[in-house]
């Protein structure tokens, strides 16, 4: 589960910013997460709810926005939902289309007060 990993990465950058800022508490973690990210939400969800328990960031609302997949044709341009790394379009049937969202995993916001 290397969902707990990265619960851990983003427990590292917040307390890295909060540090200097000693005494404070870590209120809001807000993150980015593409459907198509390879990360399984309820997952990361947990881990951070784990990992923050005994921390700054003890009782931070947790945040996760999720980003639809979404491709582009190669051959006709056309743009479309996709629900996995590999498809077709949905237009044409050309079996190569580029993922132009949904593979986003980012730290947007951590909240210190």
């Amino acid at each position: 589960m290397h969902e707990f990993g990265l619960a851990l990465q983003i427990l590292e950058m917040a307390e890295e910013h909060a540090r200097p800022l000693a005494p404070c508490k870590v209120t809001q973690i807000e993150i980015e997460l593409g459907d198509l990210a390879n990360v399984m939400y309820e997952s990361l969800l947990f881990s951070l709810q784990a990992v923050t328990e005994h921390s700054v960031c003890a009782g931070a609302e947790i945040l996760i926005h999720r980003v639809p997949g979404r491709g582009q044709c190669v051959q006709c341009g056309a743009e479309f939902p996709m629900e996995a790394i590999f498809g077709e379009c949905p237009r044409c049937g050309d079996p190569t289309p580029l993922l132009i969202q949904g593979k986003e995993f980012r730290l947007l916001s951590i909240q210190i007060d």
